[in-house]
């Protein structure tokens, strides 16, 4: 498997480098507001990290278990750090992962 197709891990580092947080996706979601209000404690390594509770990274871990996304606004995952690292533009989906799910 080549550097760009290899898994992308479900990481402190992946979570902190991610965009989702900033995506105009994601920016007036509540849900997602109050996820990563907690975030802090994961990402430092206090708590288990859980897929399900963290509004990022959803190229890796799937679809947003956040219902108020707005999908309508622009997917910013192509701008990401783990995009490029990772050769997300080579995988399915090519964006909006947060609703349509991990890159395969």
């Amino acid at each position: 498997m080549s550097k760009t197709m290899e898994s992308m891990p479900f990481t402190s580092y992946t979570i902190s480098t991610c965009l989702c947080s900033k995506c105009p996706v994601e920016k007036d979601s509540k849900c997602a507001r109050e996820q990563m209000s907690k975030v802090g404690e994961t990402v430092c390594g206090t708590k288990p990290l859980n897929r399900e509770e963290i509004p990022a990274a959803y190229c890796t871990t799937g679809k947003a278990t956040c219902t108020d996304l707005d999908t309508s606004k622009m997917c910013i995952c192509g701008t990401c750090k783990i995009f490029a690292k990772y050769g997300l533009d080579e995988r399915m989906p090519v964006g909006y992962y947060c609703r349509d799910g991990s890159a395969k």
